[in-house]
């Protein structure tokens, strides 16, 4: 009987024990612990579902050969921001317009981001290398290197020999643009071509021919036996040959023989042989 008395006092001694320990908090971490792993999995990343930022898109536009306005306006409609680049030359586009875009027209891309566009220059500029006194060839070939067209003409000259170049339009120090056209004048020496005068009236004739350095020495007034059916084509007074013919290079100051359709025989104006009265076959002086 003592010992199961001792038992019991030991057994209330050992509850009135847990009841001081539950009393100071000493099982608190034990008993949380449950709900912690229940906290952790409540709030841990990879149990929450986020809803991501939607972001707003823009399709860049195409500002290429439009004029720095339009192409400002075009990229702020479409809610980006538009940056000037320096401005470059260009052999295809036209000065003072936009040649060359970053990103390209179609992009989509995030609103209110940059887009670059830069302007044209035009052609850069060029230097013509001198080229007096080559053979045209040899100045073609450096013209064309130096970015350079080029179209040829003559004319006389009494200091370079035939065949070769005299000067050119523009003559340097100008500065044409890449693409320019630079005329070459070739010398034909202390020549000058005869202009094709055919079917001008005789006045005009004579007014081209001096114009070219030359002089008409003598005028045949041909009629009908000389002409014959070309005398119903032509009216009187027209140009119907010349010697030298048209095209010809012959020295300056030459004389020139032009054929001239006589006036009508029903005009009182003619001889039986073709020539005109009161004129006949006249030489003039240069």
């Amino acid at each position: 009987g003592c010992g199961g008395f001792i038992l019991g006092l030991l057994l209330i001694a050992g509850v009135a024990g847990l009841v001081y320990m539950f009393a100071i908090g000493a099982f608190d971490g034990l008993l949380s612990f449950t709900s912690a792993v229940g906290r952790l999995s409540a709030t841990s990343p990879a149990a929450t579902v986020s809803n991501p930022t939607v972001v707003p898109l823009a399709i860049v536009p195409d500002v290429l050969n439009r004029d720095p306005a339009d192409a400002t306006r075009l990229i702020q409609e479409a809610r980006l921001s538009p940056v000037a680049d320096p401005p470059r030359n260009s052999d295809t586009v036209p000065a003072g317009k936009v040649m060359d875009q970053f990103p390209r027209a179609g992009t989509s891309i995030t609103e209110t981001s940059v887009v670059t566009f830069a302007l044209s220059l035009g052609p850069a500029s060029v230097e013509i290398p001198p080229v007096q006194g080559l053979t045209p060839q040899a100045a073609r070939a450096q013209l064309e290197a130096a970015g350079l067209k080029v179209q040829l003409a003559e004319e006389p000259s009494s200091s370079m020999s035939a065949g070769f170049v005299t000067r050119t339009e523009p003559a340097p120090p100008a500065r044409p643009q890449r693409g320019d056209i630079v005329t070459v004048y070739v010398s034909i020496g202390n020549r000058t071509r005869m202009p094709d005068v055919t079917g001008r009236s005789e006045d005009e004739a004579r007014r081209l021919i001096a114009a070219a350095g030359l002089f008409v020495s003598y005028v045949d007034y041909q009629g009908r036996d000389k002409l014959g059916g070309l005398y119903d084509e032509v009216a009187p007074g027209t140009v119907v040959s010349s010697i030298p013919r048209g095209g010809e290079l012959v020295e300056r100051n030459s004389g020139v023989t032009l054929g001239v359709r006589a006036p009508d025989q029903a005009s009182g104006g003619e001889n039986d042989n073709g020539t005109e009265k009161g004129k006949g076959k006249g030489k003039d002086k240069p």
